[in-house]
């Protein structure tokens, strides 16, 4: 602002004319930023001070902050209050605190919520155009309405046993490694991961050998992007009207090239198998009816893996620094598996 002054200062000395021009304009446009970041105080929602031109998302932007540990500032900044506002440069946002409305929000008032904010271009990323997670509207409602049938608790409950060898096998994997460090969010996702690939497509996903496994490396591949897209998703915060217009696709094309030819190339397997009763009963059989396969594949392995690894990769940390809590769960776990002969099965975990 002081940089701003002087220059105005300097232009009203040579070009009085011109300089009032320019100074009601730059006056209007602070009036009407400062005006903006009312909003909350208006309606009188609790929220903390706004920055000019970042809101509250200036540490953000700068990389001093994280965006979790902001919201934690603002959770932690109104204990008692059931939501907080903040803005995300100029646009008036809310955070939810309150348990009931969280519950509400996610059930049943879900489709006056479903919106995401999420800039993306149906045309360049053909495969995240039907990803619940990323569309919103009418694409949104479409998509859900495809993959809600794909995981009903009988489909679930049919997929057990598979979900079972897995975590066997993670058990073993975790066994062989005891003496040594691991990164908690990169052990979650080879689980997960492999959980996924195979409730998905009945593969081995391998990720449990000491080697990289495919899967794991076109998981991560999934959230790199270009140098371009990076761009864009800056001036989505900013202009997003603008990064509208940029031509560029998030998903990079050697994993939008990869997760077709998988498909493609179980679907030509499946083809070749005659035997109705070796059909397969994973989540791909489930889409093989419908135009948007791929899309519904990349959907379910990128949701599949990445949201539950990141909670499962904290719960682990937490786990690993709480001793007592271990052992409290540990005895939960013991306990339930115990009344139930010995097994742990899909209705235990109900």
């Amino acid at each position: 602002m002081l940089f701003s002054g002087f220059l105005l200062a300097g232009l009203f000395y040579h070009n009085p004319l011109l300089a009032l021009p320019v100074f009601g304009l730059v006056w209007l446009l602070y009036w009407l930023v400062k005006h903006n970041y009312k909003f909350w105080a208006i309606d009188g929602v609790p929220h903390p001070k706004p920055s000019l031109f970042t809101g509250n998302l200036g540490p953000t932007l700068t990389l001093k902050k994280h965006i979790c540990e902001l919201a934690s500032d603002w959770y932690n900044a109104f204990p008692d209050k059931p939501f907080v506002g903040y803005f995300k440069i100029f646009t008036p946002a809310i955070m939810v605190k309150d348990p009931v409305l969280v519950k509400n929000i996610l059930t049943r008032d879900f489709d006056c919520f479903a919106n995401n904010d999420f800039l993306l271009d149906v045309t360049h990323d053909p495969l995240l155009a039907h990803d619940p997670f990323m569309v919103s509207g009418e694409r949104w409602k479409c998509s859900r309405s495809l993959l809600t049938p794909s995981f009903t608790g009988a489909k679930i409950k049919q997929l057990f046993p598979v979900m079972q060898s897995v975590t066997d096998a993670f058990v073993a994997f975790i066994g062989r490694h005891v003496a040594h460090e691991f990164e908690a969010k990169e052990v979650a996702a080879r689980f997960t991961t492999q959980n996924v690939v195979a409730c998905t497509f009945s593969i081995d996903g391998d990720c449990f050998a000491e080697r990289e496994s495919e899967f794991r490396r076109m998981g991560r591949r999934v959230f790199e992007t270009s140098h371009m897209a990076t761009v864009k998703t800056m001036m989505a915060v900013f202009l997003p009207t603008i990064a509208n217009w940029i031509p560029v696709p998030f998903l990079l094309k050697e994993v939008d090239e990869w997760i077709r030819s998988l498909v493609a190339n179980l679907i030509i397997q499946r083809s070749a198998t005659e035997q109705k009763d070796s059909e397969q009963e994973d989540f791909l059989q489930s889409f093989l009816k419908s135009r948007d396969k791929n899309t519904q594949a990349l959907t379910v392995f990128l949701e599949g893996f990445e949201s539950s690894s990141a909670v499962l990769g904290f719960a682990l940390h937490r786990l690993a620094k709480s001793p007592e809590v271990q052992q409290k769960l540990y005895d939960e776990v013991t306990k339930q598996i115990d009344a139930n002969g010995g097994k742990l099965d899909f209705d235990v975990l109900l």
